[in-house]
Parts: structure tokens; sequence; C-alpha cells
């Protein structure tokens, strides 16, 4: 990588009295260019993933950790993500990316990694069309098509299933998996636009398919509670109707009060708890967490850890970050002991089904 190249000659040529193979990997700065929301619906996840990655920092590498985070908002679009990116590398002149947070940020800019010498992991993208993009880029989520499976296996006891969708790079991958796996089992099949703030006429179609289960498919943000808010001033005609999504908003305090007697009846199929000790520790330390799930609390984590232990050993061994990541046994709350390999995507998460019993959010 050019970075690495420059930063070995750079110790050699100031007369540093320690030889480049002895540096210490501890005392090689890093400065990390963050792409996440700052702005518009999902603003709140980039606030959250400040708080997390703060932790982090202090969590594992103490004050005087030499990282530097520098931040841009991608605003969940590709465009922005792209702007954030460039100047990041041209202007900041960070040394990796952690992001982006959405799927159509990374897809954005990750065919831009390799020309720039750059690495990039994201927290959370979750498109399949991330597989193989960029040999530079990694997620440490899981992919659409396993999650899309496992909300078709909780529907599939029906042979009238009802979607409606968001239009957006997620829940557009996700729809496609459900139309394989569900096929004619689909009676209605709705796609509302992104950001929307009305959808009662696609619920009253859905509503007049008579379907027996409604897969509710919006994106994370203001929509999803929209969509459920809306849906329960229909709450009379959803008796019989099982809810299945992804939005594990859906069973907060906060959505119920909203849709009472509907969004605490929906079946959230997400990533499982994590339940060692240390990560609660960990999660209790960061503050109140609205936006994200354990596993993205953890994931965001971890991509900061394996960014910067991986980034610091391919500049004290002079090797190339990319191929040091992609083979390296990952360390983390839920990355450790996977490896990328051959894959954009780790391996191995699991999944559970949620539902709302007497109050207390139940795992399956």
């Amino acid at each position: 990588m050019k970075k690495i190249i420059s930063l070995i000659v750079m110790f050699a040529l100031v007369g540093c009295s320690t030889p480049a193979e002895e540096i210490v990997a501890d005392d090689i700065s890093v400065k990390v260019g963050v792409i996440t929301p700052m702005s518009g619906g999902l603003a709140g996840y980039g606030e959250e993933t400040q708080l997390i990655l703060a932790e982090t920092i202090k969590r594992n590498f103490g004050e005087g950790s030499g990282i530097e985070l520098v931040y841009e908002d991608s605003k969940c679009t590709g465009q922005d993500a792209v702007t954030a990116y460039q100047k990041l590398v041209n202007v900041d002149q960070v040394d990796v990316i952690l992001g982006g947070l959405c799927s159509s940020e990374s897809l954005a800019f990750a065919p831009l990694l390799e020309a720039d010498g750059m690495v990039a992991i994201s927290n959370v993208s979750t498109s399949p069309k991330l597989e193989g993009l960029s040999s530079n880029f990694f997620t440490l989520s899981f992919s659409d098509i396993e999650l899309a499976k496992l909300i078709s296996a909780e529907a599939d006891f029906s042979d009238k299933i009802a979607i409606i969708t968001e239009q957006n790079n997620w829940n557009i991958g996700i729809l496609k998996v459900l139309e394989q796996e569900l096929g004619d089992k689909i009676v209605s099949n709705e796609i509302f636009e992104n950001g929307a703030n009305d959808m009662r006429n696609i619920i009253a179609k859905t509503l007049k398919a008579d379907p027996e289960v409604i897969v509710l498919n919006p994106n994370a943000g203001p929509t999803s509670t929209t969509l459920i808010t809306q849906l329960a001033e229909s709450k009379d005609q959803l008796e019989g109707i099982a809810l299945v999504s992804q939005m594990m908003s859906y069973l907060t305090d906060s959505v119920i009060e909203q849709a009472p007697g509907v969004a605490d009846t929906v079946r959230v199929i997400d990533t499982a708890t994590v339940q060692t000790d240390e990560f609660k520790d960990f999660k209790t330390s960061v503050g109140e967490i609205v936006f994200y799930t354990d596993y993205l609390v953890a994931s965001t984590h971890d991509a900061l850890l394996n960014l910067v232990n991986v980034y610091r050993s391919a500049i004290q061994n002079d090797t190339d970050m990319a191929e040091e990541l992609r083979n390296a046994k990952l360390q983390g709350y839920i990355a450790e002991g996977k490896s990328f390999g051959d894959s954009s995507f780790i391996k191995g998460i699991k999944y559970s089904t949620f539902v709302l019993e007497d109050g207390q959010i139940i795992e399956r």
C-alpha cells in the first residue's frame, strides 16, 4: 500500500534512532475516517456511533492512544458518502475508513478504495452486492440474504403473505430474497417511496388482499415508525394477521406508545443478543443506546478495534493491510476468532426471533 510505504520511508528520513522493523505498534498513530449519517432521518445512528467509538478507544487503547477520529456526514446516500469519502482521503488524509453505515454508502465508495490504497471496514452494511465489490472493503455485518431467509421462514406458515417495502438499497435487497423464498404465497407486494410520510393507501391495498401475514420491510429511522403508526390506525382489520419484521425498534416503549396493540405484536427477526458480561459492561459504559441493537454496538466496537490493530501491524511489518486483514483472526465481542478469508462478510452470525411477552422482550 502506498500509505504504508510512505510511512516506512518517513521514519527513515526523519533520522529516527529506532529502525522501522523495531517500531512498537502501539506507538503508531492512526487517523480513522468515519463515514456515517450525522444529519437526516438516521442522524441518531451517527450520534451513537460517536459514543461507541469513544468508549472503544477508552477501553482498548487508553489515554494518549494516538487514534484520531474524523467524522463526515454521509446522510445514508451514495452521493453524500462519496463526497465524505473524498474529503476524508484527499483533504483530511486519513489512514483507514470506518463505514459506511448504510449499504447505499458503502456501495458508492467501495469501488474507489483500491486506487487510493485505502482499506475500509463497515460495521453494519449488509447488501449482498458488497460481496467482492472491492478487495479492500470488508463488513462485520451479516448479509441481507441470510436475514431475509429467516424472515421468510417466520412467515412461511401461511399461503397468504403481504409485504410492504421501502424503496432503498437495503430493503429492496431483502425484498428480492423474500420474493424468491415465498414465491406464489405473496398475495400483495407494495413498495413506498424512500422517506415517505404517508403509507395509508399502500396499507389499504395490503389489507384488501386479505393476508394472514404482513412482512414490514421499512428502513430504520422515522419511516419505520410512521409505517407501524399508520398501520395501527387500521387496528380493527389486523385481527388474526401476524406481523413480521426486522425492526427491533417496534418492540421499544416509545414505538409501542405510538402504535399500541400493534407494534407490541410484531415478531422481530434480528441478530442474537450478546450475552457476555464484558460486553454488557461495555454497553453500560457507553450509555443509553436507542438506535443500535447489541450486535450493532458490538460490530461498531469491533470495526475500530480491528482497523487500528491491523493497520498498526501492517505498518510495523511492512505488509499489505488488506491482505493481512483478510487472513487475520479478528478480535472483539462478535468478531473474535472469525476471519474474512475470501469473503467481504464475516460468517457464523447467530439470529433470534424476538417477541414481547408481559412487557418483556423475549428471545427465542
